[in-house]
């Protein structure tokens, strides 16, 4: 009876320690989920408008000086999901998740891969003295070069809008797994903390806060949006109860 009690209490406390590091693993994969589902449509967007600008641009015949685009590397965390795909361990991350992040791990890598093609380009990108002959054969030479980069510029860029949807899609699909598995409170919690620490990043003003926070987040109330764009711009200050304050 012993060493069966001994027994029990060892696989309990196994188990135990199982679901605490299932806790801790999948809540540090969602804190890295949620930043690709929330922030990335936003770049999208703003990629597909500056890709169709440079479009008419180049159009047109002409090109821009591109050599301030470049992307400095790290761009993108996802350390805890490359991590999750070494956990052996099912009852940690399931299948199911695994192969859901791998879509996303792919993802990002895509982003990271045409980011890192804009760069080269605008490395590339060579400066005409104003006073040059432009009939001369150096100054066609690379005017041209140029030209021809500045529309591999722009495609990538309307590319990069692309993967850039593509990583929120499957964050967004990873995350339904996710959030099933993670307790109700810790999911709270996080997308709590997640607010705090990006919401005066993305919008200006506290009406903005409600609108898009309740949109990325709708188990929030509008008082509590407003008090975590209170605390994330420091103009917070907590109601003292009446008591306290004649004291």
């Amino acid at each position: 009876m012993g060493v069966y009690c001994a027994f029990l209490i060892q696989q309990y406390a196994a188990k135990e320690k199982t679901l605490k590091e299932k806790e801790k693993i999948t809540s540090a994969i969602k804190y890295e989920l949620e930043f690709f589902r929330v922030v990335m449509p936003g770049r999208a967007s703003y990629s597909n408008t500056q890709a169709s600008k440079w479009r008419e641009i180049y159009n047109e015949g002409r090109y821009i000086d591109f050599s301030g685009w470049r992307f400095i590397e790290p761009q993108y965390n996802y350390q805890v999901i490359q991590h999750a795909f070494s956990i052996q361990d099912t009852d940690i991350i399931s299948f199911e998740l695994n192969k859901s992040l791998h879509q996303v791990y792919q993802q990002a890598k895509r982003v990271e891969h045409i980011e890192r093609i804009m760069t080269q380009l605008g490395f590339r990108y060579q400066s005409i003295p104003g006073d040059a002959n432009s009939d001369a054969i150096d100054y066609q030479i690379i005017w041209n070069r140029n030209y021809d980069d500045f529309r591999r510029l722009y495609r990538a860029m309307m590319e990069r809008s692309e993967d850039l949807s593509f990583l929120a899609q499957e964050a967004a699909s990873s995350l339904d797994i996710v959030n099933a598995e993670l307790k109700p409170s810790s999911k709270k919690q996080i997308e709590e903390d997640l607010i705090i620490e990006y919401v005066d990043d993305l919008v200006t003003n506290e009406e903005q806060a409600v609108v898009a926070v309740g949109q990325a987040f709708p188990d929030f109330t509008e008082e509590e949006i407003r008090i975590m764009y209170r605390k994330a711009t420091g103009t917070y200050e907590e109601e003292v109860p009446a008591e306290s304050a004649k004291e």
